[in-house]
């Protein structure tokens, strides 16, 4: 089973992303959030919601490790999200990553 973490799943873009995933077979979703109630929608089997904010590092590592994907969907301070982001991936050792811009191109 394939573990995908969306940052920022309270997102317009990432709601396609979420909907899509939803159907895909031995897929399991943990869903970012910096507020729970946004994401009321995803309570199915194979989503986990988690509420945190990306600049919270203690968070957004427990939500990382584990994952095999990480799709980020954010607006704001990118740079220092980003910096946030990598630093947790490359502790926990999780190496894949697609940025919401990528989606655009396919």
């Amino acid at each position: 089973m394939k573990r995908v973490l969306v940052i920022g799943a309270s997102g317009s873009l990432a709601k396609y992303v979420i909907d899509t995933l939803q159907n895909v077979p031995d897929v399991h979703l943990t869903l970012l959030a910096r507020n729970r109630k946004n994401m009321a929608n995803y309570t199915t089997t194979n989503c986990t919601v988690v509420e945190a904010d990306i600049m919270d590092y203690v968070k957004l590592r427990n939500a990382i490790e584990g994952q095999d994907i990480v799709y980020i969907n954010l607006a704001g301070n990118l740079e220092a999200m980003t910096r946030n982001i990598v630093k947790a991936m490359h502790e926990t050792g999780v190496k894949r990553v697609i940025p919401s811009v990528q989606l655009v191109f396919i």
